[in-house]
């Protein structure tokens, strides 16, 4: 915008003188030298003072506004160039065409060359009463002078947002909680000379300890996987055992049980043998019965030759009783026989598990032998890791103690640390009340870089960014 404007204010210049002369008769190449002459030197001299004043931008400091002042520079510059280099040439070219347009009738003016108007009386009761008029447009100007004097430089901060806005909310809330200079802390750096240098004695105390805390957290470390791998062999150990302990019980309980079958099946042995000694007792007795019923009824057979009697028809009701006996007694050894035939069977298939019992004892007993040999060998083993566990304790117990003795050195580090910042408080505080510096609220502690030559601190301000200087 500032280049359009100094651009079309130059080039009117240029073009007024230009139409003025023609209108005076002066010939049309010399009326435009004479222009650039005249009228071109101005507009170089105008240029010029613009130029510089928009280059004395760069003295606020604000690279923004001094950005703008080089770019502000830059199109005043190309106008002036224009004014006195492409201008001539165009009204060169243009010839006598530039003015041959005529304006309408009601922007012509009426009055007649020479005549009085309002603007030639405003001016000639101006010029005629020079001192009165300065001092009527002093006055008028004064007003408008008065807002410089409150006027106030610098940079708008957050505070100028919207108090919608969640920035501006938290500039007010940093500025009421803490102070508005927060929201502008500055950042100073100090270049030291000679360069500070460290207490060797502290750092070396310091370095010591940190080079004592270090090989106590390896130890620490060591100490904590070895536990965790004895821990872990333990386990293992009280998990074979428990094995062990379980494989014995089951033995036992076969053993019993081997004992249970073993008195079942000779107990069920003396019941068959008793039961068959019985059942051939019996058997022999029964027939001996039947043989003597049979001898005293084959008497009265002879009841067959002579006419019947009823002694004979008893004989032989007496007689069909005995064979039915005999048939009932017949039957019944039958399944006596039946009977011990199964027994017998049984009495086999115990007999054979009788004979497989021992095998599976011995192999119960060889396999016991083999867990107990195994126990043997892992006890040796067990007496290893528990020693190498009491020498763990051992260790750890001994680093405790260094533990202890590091945190007590620790303790006195901190104590001569506390001691030495409560003199440095002490320090601070008697240079602070020494001089206090104006407009500041706080004073961060100074970061030394490591080649000691310079420093920096934060300075918190009691006013805003904006605020008045």
């Amino acid at each position: 915008m500032i280049g359009l404007g100094v651009g079309i204010d130059y080039a009117l210049f240029l073009v007024t003188k230009h139409r003025d002369q023609m209108a005076a008769g002066v010939e049309r190449h010399e009326s435009i030298a004479r222009a650039v002459a005249t009228s071109g030197g101005a507009i170089v001299f105008a240029g010029g003072t613009v130029i510089i004043a928009l280059l004395s931008l760069w003295v606020a400091g604000i690279p923004l506004v001094a950005s703008l002042g080089y770019a502000s520079a830059i199109a005043v510059l190309t106008a002036v160039l224009a004014a006195i280099t492409l201008l001539p040439a165009v009204l060169s070219l243009a010839g006598g065409h530039l003015f041959g347009a005529r304006l309408p009738a009601f922007l012509r003016p009426r009055a007649t060359p020479g005549a009085v108007t309002f603007w030639s009386r405003w001016a000639a009761a101006v010029t005629g009463h020079p001192l009165a008029c300065g001092l009527v447009a002093l006055a008028l100007l004064v007003p408008l002078i008065v807002p410089v004097f409150s006027l106030r430089l610098g940079q708008e901060d957050v505070g100028a947002t919207p108090e919608a806005t969640t920035e501006r909310q938290a500039f007010d809330l940093m500025a009421a909680r803490y102070g508005p200079g927060y929201n502008g802390p500055l950042v100073t750096a100090v270049e030291l000379s000679p360069p500070a240098h460290p207490s060797k004695a502290c750092e070396d105390k310091y370095n010591q300890a940190k080079a004592n805390q270090a090989d106590l957290e390896r130890k620490q470390k060591e100490l904590t996987a070895e536990a965790n791998s004895l821990k872990a062999q333990q386990a293992s150990l009280e998990q074979q055992e428990a094995e062990l302990q379980a494989q014995e019980r089951q033995l036992q309980q076969q053993q019993a049980q081997i004992g249970r079958q073993r008195v079942a099946l000779e107990a069920a042995i003396r019941a068959n043998l008793r039961a068959q000694a019985a059942l051939t007792a019996r058997v022999a007795r029964d027939r001996d019965r039947v043989r003597v019923r049979l001898l005293e009824r084959v008497a009265p057979r002879v009841c067959r030759v002579a006419p019947p009697t009823p002694a004979c028809e008893r004989a032989k009701d007496a007689l069909a009783a005995a064979q039915a006996t005999l048939a009932a007694d017949q039957q019944a050894l039958a399944a006596k026989k039946a009977q011990l035939a199964s027994l017998k069977r049984q009495a086999a298939a115990l007999a054979r598990e009788a004979a497989q019992l021992p095998g599976q004892a011995a192999a119960l007993a060889r396999k016991e032998a083999q867990l107990a040999r195994r126990a043997a060998a892992l006890a040796p083993q067990a007496r290893v890791l528990a020693a190498q566990a009491a020498a763990l304790q051992r260790q750890a117990n001994a680093l405790s103690a260094q533990a202890a003795a590091l945190r007590r050195q620790a303790d006195k580090l901190r104590g001569q640390g506390a001691s030495l910042q409560r003199q440095a408080d002490a320090l601070q505080a008697q240079a602070d009340s020494l001089a206090t510096p104006v407009g500041v609220q706080l004073v961060s502690p100074p970061s030394i870089n490591k080649a000691g030559d310079a420093s920096n601190f934060t300075v918190i301000p009691t006013t805003r960014p904006s605020g008045p200087c």
